[in-house]
């Protein structure tokens, strides 16, 4: 079997771009083990670290919506306002390593929960921010 070439394949044709009598089944398979199936790079360990490197990734992301949230209430502040809808940019939180909008939004509303603003989520992507009666919040608790 290691000696079939193209030309006993193809006696009649004139195959002349090819080399005549060179390519054998040893010269194809050359150096290729071809009967064992490669082994596959794979443990635990290797999973549990990306979990880790996207759950990392995702916390940070919501943790700079946070603080772009926090910078619009400063500037609404500064303006002589108590009141703000905050909506999440479009192109940041599509599907984000599995993260949807209202994990990011739920997570901006509880951070300024603790700080005594009252918050109301509007959809999956967009917040109504008070801190008209910040006073009395801080006080009551």
């Amino acid at each position: 079997m290691n000696n079939i070439t193209i030309d006993k394949f193809m006696p009649s044709k004139n195959l002349d771009y090819l080399p005549r009598g060179n390519i054998t089944i040893n010269s194809i398979s050359k150096d290729k083990n071809i009967n064992s199936d490669p082994e596959l790079n794979f443990n635990s360990t290797i999973l549990l670290k990306n979990i880790q490197q996207r759950r990392l990734k995702i916390r940070a992301k919501m943790v700079e919506m946070f603080n772009l949230c926090c910078e619009k209430i400063i500037e609404t502040e500064n303006s002589y306002l108590t009141d703000l809808i905050f909506k999440l940019p479009e192109s940041i939180f599509i599907d984000f390593n599995g993260c949807k909008d209202i994990d990011i939004i739920n997570y901006i509303a509880k951070k300024l929960k603790q700080n005594k603003l009252d918050v109301l989520i509007i959809n999956s992507d967009t917040l109504f921010i008070t801190w008209k009666f910040i006073e009395l919040n801080l006080l009551l608790n």
